[in-house]
């Protein structure tokens, strides 16, 4: 489930439990060998969480989140957006988040808001580059 696609014999014991515990799910590490039914015994949150681990796991230069904590709570939340925004100064890449909770801003330098064009227009939506809100602010 882990290391998924790729076979799980590709990372040692350590780095799966490594990546388990920076993912907030440290009691999952007992389980590494365990096979279930892990999308109806995980929660959202605990799916969310587990999809991060994969990412830490793997240790990619991009991270592209799509509402990757919005089973989460706050702090949570904050920890683990956290986590990933230091992984990707460490290997000189980036992260691309979507988005509705204005506190994932806070980890970003840009933020680009989708903006109905009116009827009749070449496209319906046009990219904007919007301020990003003060920090503390959500």
């Amino acid at each position: 489930m882990l290391a998924y696609p790729q076979p799980a014999a590709q990372y040692s014991d350590d780095a799966l439990r490594q990546a388990l515990s920076d993912a907030m799910l440290p009691q999952l590490a007992s389980r590494l060998d365990d096979h279930d039914a892990w999308s109806q015994k995980l929660s959202g949150g605990e799916q969310q969480r587990l999809a991060i681990a994969r990412v830490l796991l793997k240790k990619p230069q991009w991270i592209f989140a799509d509402e990757a904590t919005a089973a989460l709570g706050e702090l949570a939340e904050n920890t683990l957006y956290g986590k990933l925004q230091a992984h990707v100064c460490a290997v000189g890449g980036g992260m691309v988040s979507i988005a509705h909770r204005p506190s994932v801003a806070a980890f970003h330098s840009k933020q680009w808001v989708l903006e109905k064009l009116p009827e009749g227009a070449a496209a319906r939506y046009e990219l904007k580059e919007s301020a990003l809100p003060p920090a503390g602010m959500t």
